[in-house]
């Protein structure tokens, strides 16, 4: 789909008159749909590593959240009995395990 073809222009004016009509909470869900179609209709294989991509990041981002969680609850069981470099090594390895799924993400 070319940027200056009239298809475009009735996908552009579409999607931007229905984002100002549906309720602002669910905007970001159109603009995702309307994202995922505009790939699927330029390019299959385009469309694909979208896909792909938006499933890695958000599954890292999981993996990211589920490590903070659990070295804020560990920290909050055991603060009072750590020392000052047993806490900056749990940090230390808490942030190693987030910047090798970072680094993981961005590779893929």
């Amino acid at each position: 789909m070319a940027f200056t073809s009239l298809y475009f222009l009735i996908f552009a004016a579409v999607t931007v008159g229905v984002y100002y009509i549906i309720p602002s909470g669910f905007r970001w869900i159109w603009l995702l749909a309307v994202s995922y179609a505009f790939y699927l209709l330029s390019s299959p294989a385009t469309f694909i590593f979208l896909l792909l991509t938006t499933v890695s990041t958000f599954l890292g981002g999981l993996y990211i959240g589920g490590v903070n969680r659990s070295h804020k609850a560990y920290m909050d069981a055991h603060k009072q009995e750590m020392s000052r470099e047993e806490k900056k090594a749990a940090k230390a390895a808490s942030q190693s395990k987030k910047k090798r799924m970072t680094a993981l993400i961005l590779v893929l």
